[in-house]
């Protein structure tokens, strides 16, 4: 109603209620939501494999829906949620070597055609999108500066970028 939350966050949230939270709890009477049952919950998800970051995911919409039956004094209290550990799983970076490289690459490839499509492959890429674009050089030290990946890329918009003016401008 706010537009306080956003529509990828929401269908997470549904997604996540009407998965996992429903299956646990369908059969547990709200009241009966404890410390104990909360920790059963924890094992569950653990025990269908998903890592550390998406139980605390869940966790969350769990705390927003105790809190809110908490406030229309359905449970008389919050109960504890168990502590889970993420695994922190840092994304591969280049060294300088790599990097320097990469874009020595893009930049003798520019404007060479791609031809290693395969025997008897048909080409469904237009002509024009064949070729190593001048600017794919600059693109990949865009995103290496930002730390964009190429999937957000695409989305990327004019009010996402914000100039910075101080000592430095960025």
């Amino acid at each position: 109603v706010r537009d306080e939350i956003k529509a990828n966050s929401y269908r997470m949230t549904k997604t996540r209620l009407e998965g996992h939270i429903y299956r646990y709890f369908a059969q547990t009477p709200l009241d009966c939501i404890d410390t104990d049952v909360m920790e059963g919950f924890v094992a569950d998800l653990t025990e269908h494999k998903l890592s550390g970051s998406t139980i605390k995911g869940y966790l969350a919409v769990c705390l927003k829906l105790l809190r809110f039956m908490h406030r229309k004094k359905v449970i008389a209290q919050l109960p504890l949620l168990p502590a889970v550990k993420a695994q922190y799983k840092p994304r591969g970076a280049f060294t300088l070597t790599e990097y320097k490289a990469i874009v020595r690459c893009a930049r003798d490839l520019e404007g060479e055609p791609y031809m290693a499509w395969g025997e008897g492959k048909k080409i469904w890429i237009k002509d024009m999108y064949q070729t190593m674009p001048k600017s794919m050089n600059w693109l990949i030290r865009f995103m290496v500066y930002t730390f964009i990946r190429p999937g957000d890329l695409r989305q990327l918009k004019h009010k996402h970028v914000e100039v910075v003016r101080g000592k430095f401008t960025y």
